[in-house]
């Protein structure tokens, strides 16, 4: 279990870190977002990064660990892949596509609130995970990518990597392991292509989409980390740091990710802190950013830099990641929600820090989790009728 957290880390350090870090060599450091080009600030950011990932790697490998091997329990998950691949269709279709959704065109909806129990990904997941009949892992595979990459998703080749990880601990694994690598390597290298359609899928002419900017400013989590530390270390006038105190603050976030899955309003409406960023840091308006959509997301050892510097904040990144990890080895493989909740969300987890974003994954996936459960009990009890009235 150790191994898989570990892997996850360090493939999102290589991702999110040095990939970008190798295309700035190759083709010159230039912003996409502001002005800020500093190169001691981008290794800056670069250190802050590396040091938490490879520290909480080091930290972990003198921490308890589990050698499991984990069974199939369900005998047949793919009906309930195929219907859940058909209701993001559907949810696409009435929601305006993916810029209606992106306005919140079905939020506060019955069908926002049935989309929790069918998180295709994680339906997905636990179909390779724990389904006993023998599946067709190619065709499910390019299905999902089709299927996300249609509906807007720019992400479906990052998600099958990192479901590559925790599918290690399975029995399954053996069986599927070698036509897995074929689709990802397919994936990466079709990558581009997926990128662009699904780009287009957004509202963007083909001819505005600048594919080495775009893949490199979807990957890199380091020029959305230079801003907040350039603003933090020079107090300057063009930031409006309040506003990150007062979005980002952990009671504003806890209040809306209590709203964010209950169905009402606890506390006052307000949209995603991540979405304040480009108030905080681009001289944008609130009124701006509540109406049009763009989420810029910073990494959990950016914010503790914004409340305590260097040093501190990379201490308490570790000890966070490597309490994250002491709470899934506890509870696993024995309580599946929280097993599959955590490993599935780390990679989420380590891509942002908007609590938010990250509450409301974990709550879809541990009710996705919850349907499956359900669909087992159900098809079971079909099954086990059909054969007693024949």
């Amino acid at each position: 279990m150790r191994k898989v957290f570990i892997l996850i880390l360090i493939c999102f350090w290589f991702l999110h870190v040095f990939i970008p870090i190798c295309c700035y060599l190759i083709f010159g450091f230039v912003p996409i977002y502001s002005n800020v080009n500093d190169v001691g600030l981008l290794v800056k950011v670069t250190l802050l990064e590396t040091i938490t990932i490879f520290g909480t790697s080091c930290l972990l490998c003198f921490l308890p660990d589990k050698k499991v091997t984990i069974d199939p329990k369900y005998y047949n998950l793919t009906t309930l892949f195929y219907f859940s691949s058909l209701y993001a269709v559907v949810y696409y279709y009435f929601g305006g596509g993916f810029l209606g959704l992106l306005a919140g065109s079905l939020n506060g909806t019955i069908l926002s609130y049935i989309g929790l129990f069918f998180s295709l990904h994680v339906v997905l997941a636990m179909l390779s995970f724990y389904q006993k009949k023998r599946y067709n892992i190619l065709l499910l595979l390019l299905f999902f990518i089709f299927i996300k990459t249609f509906t807007g998703s720019r992400s479906a080749i990052m998600v099958i990597i990192f479901i590559l990880f925790p599918f290690m601990l399975f029995n399954n694994y053996k069986k599927y392991k070698t036509k897995l690598y074929v689709i990802i390597l397919l994936g990466l290298f079709l990558a581009p292509t997926f990128y662009v359609f699904a780009t287009m899928q957004r509202g963007t002419k083909f001819g505005d989409i600048n594919l080495v900017k775009g893949v490199i400013g979807r990957l890199s989590t380091l020029e959305i980390a230079m801003l907040p530390v350039f603003c933090k270390d020079n107090d300057s006038p063009k930031c409006n740091l309040n506003v990150f105190y007062e979005k980002y603050n952990i009671v504003n976030q806890a209040k809306l990710a209590i709203d964010s899955v209950y169905p009402g309003t606890l506390f006052e409406y307000d949209v995603d802190p991540n979405r304040y960023y480009l108030v905080a840091f681009l001289e944008h308006s609130k009124e701006y950013v509540r109406a049009n959509y763009q989420s810029m997301n910073i990494t959990l050892p950016t914010y503790f830099y914004m409340y305590y510097g260097f040093y501190i904040s990379i201490i308490l990144s570790i000890l966070v990641f490597t309490g994250y990890y002491l709470v899934w080895y506890y509870f696993s493989p024995r309580n599946i929600y929280i097993f599959i909740g955590l490993i599935v969300t780390l990679y989420p987890f380590l891509y942002f820090f908007d609590f938010v974003m990250w509450f409301r994954q974990l709550y879809a996936t541990m009710l996705t989790v919850l349907m499956v459960n359900i669909f087992a009990f159900v098809r079971k009890a079909v099954v086990k009728s059909y054969k007693c009235s024949g």
